[in-house]
C-alpha cells in the first residue's frame, strides 16, 4: 500500500475513534451522604440512569460503624418498585441493585432500615430526572 493511502486510512480511523469517544454517553452516579451518629456510620446513597433502568448504589464507609439490615426501593411517579428484599451492609461494603423498569420523568432510590433500626428515617438518593 502506498504511503499516502496508509496515512489517509490511519487519519480516518483516528477520526472515527475520537468521534466514538466524544459521542459515547457518560453515566454519572449522583449521591446523597448520611451520617448515623448513634453508631458513627457514614453512607452514600446513589442512583444512575442506565440501560433502560436505574442502578441503586449504597456504600457504608470503612472504619467505625455497624452492620445494618436495609432495603432498596425505587420511588417513581407511578409509586414504588421493590427489589429482592432486605440485605445486610457492613463498614467498607458496597451494595447495588439494578431496577429494570424503563425510564420515568423522575425517580430516586430510597433505602429503608429494617430490623433493630426501623425507627431511623429512610435515606434517599438525589432525584434523577433527564440529567442523571
Amino acid at each position: 500500500m502506498k504511503r499516502w493511502k496508509r496515512r489517509a486510512l490511519s487519519t480516518v480511523l483516528a477520526m472515527f475513534a475520537l468521534t466514538l469517544v466524544w459521542t459515547t454517553p457518560a453515566f454519572a452516579r449522583t449521591c446523597n451522604y448520611y451520617y448515623v451518629g448513634e453508631t458513627g456510620s457514614s453512607f452514600a446513597v446513589c442512583i444512575t440512569k442506565i440501560n433502560n433502568g436505574y442502578d441503586a448504589y449504597l456504600e457504608e464507609a470503612a472504619g467505625q460503624g455497624a452492620t445494618y439490615l436495609v432495603d432498596f426501593n425505587l420511588e417513581t411517579p407511578n409509586g414504588y418498585v421493590g427489589d429482592q428484599g432486605p440485605f445486610y451492609i457492613s463498614p467498607g461494603q458496597t451494595k447495588t441493585y439494578f431496577f429494570a423498569t424503563g425510564y420515568f420523568d423522575w425517580a430516586y432510590v430510597r433505602v429503608y432500615w429494617r430490623a433493630n433500626y426501623s425507627w431511623f428515617p429512610p435515606m434517599d438518593s438525589p432525584v434523577c430526572t433527564t440529567s442523571c
